[in-house]
């Protein structure tokens, strides 16, 4: 399982705060960042399904982009941090179907905590399935 984040480069401090606050939790390795709303699509494959994705909006212009690959987030568990709190904004957001959706200013730490809660939710199943898969 990985841990993608989508960042412009305008939202990378608060994407490479969110890396610092999961240190610990997540190992390095795991984590894959994008800058690019296409290469972040292009991760998307089975080797990451149901892995948890956050992603930070810079504009709507992000969040347009972002509607044409809906269908293809419905397979992951997507933290969405809007780039600001107006209704359009978060009409638009919620198109995404998010698991978590949260609107700048927002601190790394409470991002990491739901992400580490989506973690161990799926370690756990994980582990279910494989008691249940052995013969």
């Amino acid at each position: 399982m990985k841990l993608i984040i989508y960042a412009s480069n305008t939202n990378r401090d608060h994407s490479l705060a969110l890396v610092r606050a999961l240190t610990g939790f997540v190992a390095r390795k795991d984590i894959e960042k994008q800058v690019i709303i296409t290469d972040l699509i292009n991760d998307l494959d089975s080797d990451t399904w149901g892995s948890p994705v956050i992603i930070y909006t810079r504009q709507d212009d992000d969040l347009d982009q972002l509607l044409e690959y809906a269908r293809q987030l419905l397979n992951y568990r997507v933290v969405l941090v809007l780039h600001d709190d107006k209704m359009t904004t978060l009409a638009k957001g919620h198109k995404l179907r998010p698991r978590v959706l949260f609107s700048q200013p927002v601190d790394p730490a409470t991002i990491a905590a739901v992400i580490i809660r989506i973690w161990a939710g799926v370690a756990k199943k994980a582990d279910k399935l494989s008691q249940v898969c052995q013969f």
